[in-house]
């Protein structure tokens, strides 16, 4: 109860700005010309590759220059991975259940992999929408152009992270170390987002609206927060959030643009998004929720209503998921964390 109380109470808490908007304009431009490549080349159904590629760039916005490349090189590298994992499951077909349950080692796996290294933002919440996203593609591209896309855009945001230093006030900021974790820290720590990911999805699955891997982006991303106040808290931002951005994408996709127009708005979406992120995490959520819907939407047209629906039921379902667990094991992680 503590904790749901202090979780709505923090949702009124605006952060200061940092520059933001240097950082978003960088992740902006990450997105950008390899989006408007494939989209010049007629490659529509390239753009999400382009998108997941993009994310590279989302990681180590605080550290050091040299942090910031080693950081930014080892999360395109496990995004690639995912994507491939993603493509190999497009191209097998395999069922949802299917897709949930490798989907929830790839959270547990990323998770271990992103506190071990000091990933910031830290969880596994992008390498699971990669593989979940492409896993489900109903007509996959080959490898070498899905791929090929992906890690050019992984290469040119690792560039942009580079180039940066140029920016003021983007040389870099304090380095951010990998956290000293025993073995069984890492495991129990994989292991609520294996469970959360694992009950997420599966609850998705059962609810038969589609897109259950909504269900485990929402619950991985509420845990991927420090402790279980702040868990609570991201719960609470997610939901009210993504609801706000579910009525945003209706108005977006509900005047059915053209790919081009479309594949603009996600540009400026992703500027959005990245200038809200770190201060007030459901504001960003008004533009990241829209931003993900029109990037699947190039790739994969789906009715609209069909489309927002599930992203808002899916959300639900793995943000209470997420509240459930902290509720339940909250003792045992807190024991956990004091040990480190």
């Amino acid at each position: 109860m503590l904790e749901a109380v202090a979780g709505v109470r923090d949702f009124f808490r605006f952060g200061p700005a940092q520059a933001d908007h240097l950082s978003a304009a960088r992740i902006a431009v990450g997105i950008a010309p390899p989006l408007l490549i494939v989209m010049a080349l007629g490659r529509v159904d390239l753009a999400v590759f382009a998108a997941f590629g993009s994310f590279t760039g989302i990681y180590a916005k605080r550290e050091t220059l040299r942090r910031r490349v080693i950081h930014q090189s080892l999360a395109g590298a496990i995004i690639l991975v995912c994507l491939t994992l993603g493509l190999l499951c497009a191209h097998a077909q395999v069922g949802g259940m299917t897709i949930v349950l490798i989907g929830s080692v790839v959270a547990a796996l990323g998770a271990v992999v992103a506190a071990s290294v000091g990933f910031k933002p830290s969880g596994s919440v992008f390498f699971v929408f990669a593989f979940t996203s492409i896993a489900a593609l109903p007509t996959p591209p080959s490898f070498p152009s899905g791929i090929g896309v992906a890690a050019a855009t992984v290469a040119f945001c690792v560039l942009l992270g580079y180039l940066a230093r140029i920016l003021p006030g983007m040389g870099g900021g304090a380095p951010v170390l990998g956290g000293s974790f025993t073995r069984a820290q890492l495991a129990w720590h994989g292991g609520q987002f294996l469970v959360v990911a694992l009950v997420a999805g599966t609850l998705g699955q059962l609810t038969g609206v589609g897109h259950s891997n909504w269900a485990m982006v929402a619950g991985i991303a509420a845990i991927a927060a420090p402790d279980a106040p702040a868990r609570v808290s991201r719960a609470v931002h997610r939901v009210v959030g993504t609801l706000a951005g579910v009525a945003v994408s209706a108005v977006i996709l509900g005047l059915n643009p053209d790919p081009w127009p479309l594949a603009l708005v996600v540009i400026v979406l992703q500027f959005l998004g990245e200038l809200f992120v770190i201060r007030h995490y459901a504001t960003a959520l008004i533009f990241i929720t829209p931003l993900a819907l029109c990037m699947m939407q190039l790739g994969n047209p789906l009715p609209v209503e069909q489309l927002v629906f599930s992203r808002a039921v899916e959300t639900v379902i793995g943000a209470a998921v997420a509240v459930g667990i902290v509720m339940l094991l909250g003792p045992a992680v807190e024991r956990v964390t004091r040990r480190r």
